[in-house]
């Protein structure tokens, strides 16, 4: 009997598991037949609004898409509950406190595996930061970094430029690109809409941010001009006449119309007397340049070998005039001082792989006036005077510390402790026009924004004053 009611059982339990499949099997044809009458119905939506969706709209879409990511992220920046009628706290700040961190523009779908090899802040719109960056593949790599070179067998282009804005961190607002690297970038000038970069090849490329992602114009690739990496760019003149200023380890200076690049207007080749001991046999290799504030026939050149040369442009003895020397590795970069006063124009900074920073006085000695000891043996990348401090300068170097000196408060310590930026190498700095902003970009790619307190950014009423009572003692 007991084996009867057990087989029982068993066809009772396969008859309920039939039936339960039976019912899943209909739920699942009913939920099928549903979701395609919806996509039906979504797809006659789709085709009756489709037409109407023209370039022009789509345009207007992505531009209040960009407009309310800008609303949305605006209070990073501004406090909208802050309490005005409480006043402002008139207390100083120290050590860390001098710096805070605003932002980072990172983005892994175009800045990935990529160094950055320049950083410039807009002269029109204080908001935007343009990024250049190396080839892919060389972003743990410092040497290919700084050297630029592009990565064998990558179908992408090589060059990359990001426009950031501070409105819009999550993403970039142009994506410019070119064929060959891009190891120097700035914003034009006197132009807002143009973008001039040297490139690895040795052209000189121009982009306008109203038309596409490539380049509008770029040099030819001819003896005429450069053969080989531009590191050195720079801008002279004034609205009315003005010039980009190229150079290259070819050792060749040259001058363009940022309007014409068909020829340069003007070509110099670097060279020194035999008699002096070069390696490279008179031929020089430039690593950076500097043009001299209120000067139209000098120009700053730093070099591979670590040597600066002062040299006259736009004369009939055009050439190198001066040497200085100090320096026992590459010169990474050149910096002169920003201020109106005459007296401290003369004053320039230089950093180097032989890990100092020293200051230089054009009209006095060839040697050094300070060196600034970093207390490690790591590269110091770049040097930046701030655009309204007369006496205030940062360093970055290879540990990723980024760090503020002040020369009239000390010329042994700095004024805040090194600040680590990031675990990576830091490559470029770049100050924003008002001074109270810096940005400092390294070899994976991110560009990190900090801010300034106000009262290490902002000059005291008597700082130029100060400042140029401290060099006459250090040139007498």
């Amino acid at each position: 009997m007991q084996q009867g009611i057990e087989s029982v059982t068993a066809r009772v339990r396969v008859r309920v598991r039939v039936r339960t499949q039976v019912a899943a099997a209909a739920n699942t044809q009913l939920t099928w037949r549903a979701s395609c009458a919806r996509q039906a119905r979504l797809s006659n939506a789709c085709c009756c609004i489709l037409p109407f969706v023209t370039d022009s709209f789509s345009k207007f879409l992505k531009r209040c898409g960009t407009v309310v990511e800008r609303a949305l992220t605006e209070q990073a920046t501004f406090d909208i509950l802050k309490d005005y009628s409480k006043g402002a706290t008139s207390e100083r700040t120290h050590g860390s406190d001098q710096l805070h961190k605003l932002l980072r523009f990172y983005d892994p779908t175009w800045c990935g595996d990529r160094a950055i090899t320049d950083v410039h802040w807009s002269p029109h719109y204080p908001e935007l930061l343009l990024v250049a960056y190396s080839a892919s593949g060389r972003g743990q790599n410092l040497e290919s970094a700084l050297l630029g070179a592009p990565a064998a067998g990558d179908a992408h282009p090589d060059g990359l430029v990001l426009v950031w804005s501070l409105a819009l961190p999550s993403r970039p607002e142009f994506i410019l690109y070119s064929q060959s690297p891009i190891l120097t970038a700035r914003f034009h000038e006197f132009d807002a809409h143009l973008v001039v970069g040297g490139s690895y090849s040795g052209q000189v490329v121009t982009w306008d941010l109203r038309a596409t992602s490539l380049p509008v114009q770029q040099t030819p690739v001819s003896d005429a001009a450069h053969t080989r990496p531009i590191f050195g760019m720079a801008m002279e003149g004034t609205g009315a006449a003005h010039a980009l200023v190229t150079a290259s380890t070819d050792g060749r200076v040259a001058w363009w119309n940022p309007r014409q690049l068909l020829q340069p207007n003007e070509v110099l080749q670097l060279a020194l007397a035999q008699s002096d001991n070069d390696a490279s046999g008179g031929g020089l290799s430039v690593s950076c340049i500097a043009c001299v504030p209120g000067e139209t026939v000098q120009l700053l050149v730093g070099m591979d070998s670590g040597r600066i040369l002062a040299v006259a442009v736009h004369t009939h003895s055009a050439g190198v005039q001066r040497e200085f020397h100090g320096h026992f590795g590459m010169v990474t970069a050149l910096d002169t001082n920003p201020s109106k006063a005459k007296a401290l124009q003369e004053l320039v900074l230089s950093s180097s792989m032989d890990w100092t920073t020293r200051l230089w006085s054009l009209r006095q000695s060839d040697k050094p006036l300070v060196t600034f000891s970093h207390d490690s043996y790591d590269y110091v990348c770049d040097v930046r005077w701030s655009p309204v401090h007369p006496a205030l300068f940062a360093t970055a170097n290879v540990a990723g510390d980024l760090t503020l000196w002040n020369v009239t408060a000390s010329l042994d310590t700095p004024v805040t402790p090194p600040c680590k930026v990031s675990g990576n190498a830091l490559t470029k700095l770049a100050w924003s026009r008002e001074g109270c902003r810096l940005a400092a970009g390294d070899v994976t790619g991110a560009v990190h924004v900090y801010a300034i307190a106000e009262d290490m950014a902002l000059p005291r009423h008597d700082e130029e004053h100060r400042l140029e009572r401290l060099l006459h003692e250090l040139t007498s």
